[in-house]
């Protein structure tokens, strides 16, 4: 099977659904909440103005869950600086730190009029920093969004983004979070990119951060985010460039660019294989990108339109015809307003007619998959099955629904098939003893990897969590007088000691020798309350995978019954009652669903 066959084929399809819902409650923009998101207070500027004395910082631009971003001067250049402040218990981590350290001396190395450019970085009072150029205007997102820009402007704007980009490629790095929020616009409307937050080098294994936004993270990346290359960036790009023409987001199924604001139809072209779901079937490069572009700007006095095929006077295309017509009139001034009205009235029923005959060709796929699948499964069972049932004629008994098809997605909670709600598998015909199938193996095998995937990434969370509460409570500490400090130290360490595999306590009891400050207790509330957060993500997420292992039990069931193999689809439906409740499903992998905090007061 080809690659293009297998991005369409229905597994693939059932697959890159689910790791759009897997991916749509992880991948957050900054100012959006997320529990899995640690909050940041960011720091006073007279407090940062102590920290970093070669700067006079001005003012707060904006903060989010992984850090703020100021706009300072420095001293010694007299210049205006922007300069992003890390969370402490991002800085804390010394995988991270490495890894930040070596990103940033890699983009201090590029020079670029498209890429916003570092000067300087470094760390203070556990909070890693990085020094840039400052932008004095706006980002792509606030200047455009929901406005249908100039052709010929949104291609300059393209071009401008993929130089800075193939700048960066070129020396080996990828940005994997491209949008229009971290694309700044100065005065002049020049393009320059910024937010390397994410980037990664070509060839590093990463940090295990989630890289890209809904919506701009191309497809393979959300398989996988270590596949991620510089074509990941294009498809970005590309979309950038729908939205740009159309005012609208990039949506499954949108039309053509040219359809939506009556761009050339070369746009078009441009825009679908910038966007194509195969990484190979892409631009190369940015510098391929813009080498199309290019062209484009150059032919645009004569761009390619629709065909349209002569019709006599009256008929609709002829319309379409004068509508045109009165558009060349409009530019040189002299077209009415009830001409101007219906044209936009045309355009939109032409839209809406376009938009109509694509979910009619996506019906025809579906109806078109589906019966190849049905062939296939056929074929499968007719040649693969030692016996093949029989009626008593003699002919062979064909099913009368093909056992495979395009699987569908868990459906939502509270509604049938959501978590929860699952049928009772049924059980299986007496006599008929259980035998586990490949299919069975090979499920349970994949469902494990990614429970402990899952829990791996819980496990961190609560590392950092428990980092962040020693740390905030020493910080306390260090900021009281002498005198107190020695004090409070004992309850302190008390607090501190009772951590237990990455897990603090989450309530004080009034013991005898334990004593808390309002803040002290604060501290443990906000930690105690972040460590539920992450359970709770947790649980949810390994819900959803229950919610998919079911469903593909239950494709699997009706497999092994159709074929007459009576011990798989029995072992499959008892596998299928485990799973029946989420929190006795993880244990049976080995997982404990919510550990047992420690709790202050008791001996550990």
């Amino acid at each position: 099977m080809t690659a293009m066959a297998s991005l369409h084929s229905p597994d693939f399809q059932l697959e890159f659904r689910f790791a759009l819902e897997m991916w749509d409650a992880t991948l957050r923009p900054a100012n959006r909440p997320s529990m899995s998101q640690p909050s940041f207070n960011a720091p006073d500027i007279e407090v940062l103005g102590r920290l970093l004395p070669g700067y006079d910082f001005e003012c707060l631009i904006a903060k989010g869950g992984m850090g703020a971003v100021y706009k300072a001067k420095q001293r010694s250049l007299g210049r205006d600086v922007a300069i992003k402040i890390l969370p402490p218990e991002i800085g804390h981590d010394p995988l991270f730190r490495s890894s930040f350290e070596t990103e940033a001396r890699a983009m201090a190395r590029l020079n670029h009029p498209n890429l916003i450019a570092v000067y300087d970085s470094g760390a203070v009072d556990d909070m890693l920093y990085i020094v840039m150029e400052y932008v004095a205007g706006k980002s792509l997102y606030h200047s455009a969004y929901g406005q249908m820009v100039d052709p010929t402007q949104a291609v300059g704007l393209i071009q401008g983004i993929c130089a800075g980009l193939s700048q960066a490629h070129e020396n080996g790095m990828i940005h994997s979070d491209i949008k229009p929020a971290n694309i700044l616009l100065t005065p002049k409307a020049e393009p320059k990119i910024g937010d390397f937050g994410l980037v990664r080098l070509v060839g590093s294994e990463g940090t295990g951060l989630v890289m890209g936004t809904p919506g701009y993270t191309a497809p393979e990346v959300l398989a996988n985010p270590l596949v991620a290359d510089h074509r990941s960036d294009l498809f970005a790009v590309g979309v950038i460039l729908y939205e740009l023409l159309t005012g609208q987001r990039q949506e499954p199924g949108a039309a053509p660019p040219s359809t939506v604001c009556g761009c050339s139809i070369v746009l078009d072209d441009i825009w679908r294989r910038a966007t194509h779901l195969n990484p190979a079937s892409r631009f190369q490069s940015a510098a391929a990108f813009n080498a199309a572009l290019a062209t484009w700007l150059v032919a645009k006095d004569g761009p390619a339109k629709r065909p349209v095929d002569p019709q006599p006077v009256g008929s609709p295309k002829t319309v379409a015809n004068t509508a045109a017509q009165g558009r060349r009139r409009l530019k040189s001034g002299i077209v009415t307003l009830l001409e101007i009205v219906f044209f936009a009235g045309l355009l939109g029923l032409t839209a809406y007619l376009w938009r109509a005959r694509l979910e009619h060709d996506k019906e025809m796929v579906k109806v078109a998959e589906k019966n190849a699948q049905a062939v296939k499964d056929m074929a499968r069972l007719q040649t693969g099955t030692p016996s093949t049932p029989r009626s008593p004629a003699g002919d062979t008994v064909k099913p009368s629904s093909p056992p495979g098809g395009a699987y569908k997605p868990p459906a939502t909670p509270g509604k049938a098939g959501a978590p929860g709600n699952e049928p009772t598998p049924r059980p299986a015909s007496p006599g008929t003893t259980p035998v586990e199938s490949a299919a069975l193996a090979s499920l349970n095998a994949k469902a494990k990897d990614l429970i402990v995937a899952a829990d791996k990434k819980r496990a961190e969370q609560l590392a950092a969590n428990a980092k962040a509460f020693t740390w905030e409570l020493d910080r306390w500490l260090r900021a009281l007088p002498d005198g107190v400090q020695a004090t409070w130290q004992p309850q302190v360490a008390k607090f501190k000691d009772v951590v237990r595999e990455a897990r603090v306590p989450v309530i004080f009891p009034h013991v005898s020798g334990l004593s808390a400050t309002p803040q002290m207790l604060k501290i443990l509330s906000n930690h105690a309350s972040k460590q539920e957060q992450i359970d709770s993500a947790f649980l949810t997420e390994t819900d959803k995978l229950r919610a998919f292992y079911l469903s593909r039990i239950k494709v699997e069931i009706a497999a092994a019954e159709l074929a007459g193999h009576g011990g798989q689809a029995a072992a499959l439906q008892t596998a299928g009652a485990e799973a029946s409740a989420n929190e006795a499903w993880l244990r049976s992998f080995g997982i404990e669903p919510r550990p047992v905090a420690p709790s202050l007061g008791q001996e550990p």
